[in-house]
């Protein structure tokens, strides 16, 4: 996996190898297919942006839905791909970016993003728990309950910091 991070990389900026985006791509995909974060972020972008690949919303986020359902991992960067990718599905089912609006799936991708949202710093975190509590004023009665079981079924786990939802982590 490693390896084929590295073949990515070096396709991807044209360092040992001649630049080329469709095979920065595929070892990309190779890597990700192993449920590495990083090589997932990578392939994400990809087909957001068409880069060594067809442009195409429907894949792109098939792979951000599965990063943002990873296990929390101590390795930060790692962790931040995985909450970074957790806080795009928010927002953009939030605001219908590339994906149907959609605020009971963006608040569950909020409800899942809290769980490791100490890879942002606290001001962003406050700036998110804002957004969080006013998106629950458009929930109805029994929303927010059915959402938290979605997002522990998304996760295979229950919410570990669901209690800590309107608190900034800083730890």
């Amino acid at each position: 996996m490693d390896g084929q991070f590295k073949t990515a990389y070096g396709y991807a900026t044209g360092t040992g190898y001649e630049k080329d985006d469709k095979q920065a791509f595929y070892w990309s995909l190779k890597c990700a297919e192993q449920n590495d974060p990083e090589c997932m972020f990578n392939v994400v972008s990809c087909y957001m942006e068409g880069t060594g690949t067809d442009k195409n919303a429907d894949s792109m986020l098939v792979w951000a839905i599965r990063l943002g359902s990873l296990p929390d991992v101590e390795d930060l960067e790692q962790s931040a791909n995985i909450t970074g990718a957790r806080k795009n599905l928010a927002v953009m089912y939030q605001d219908g970016d590339n994906v149907p609006k959609d605020i009971k799936k963006s608040y569950m991708w909020w409800l899942i993003y809290n769980e490791s949202k100490h890879d942002f710093s606290s001001s962003e975190q406050q700036s998110n728990i804002d957004i969080i509590k006013e998106m629950e004023k458009t929930l109805q009665p029994g929303d927010k309950e059915a959402i938290k079981k979605q997002a522990e079924l998304q996760l295979g786990r229950p919410l570990a910091n669901f209690q800590n939802l309107y608190t900034p982590d800083t730890n």
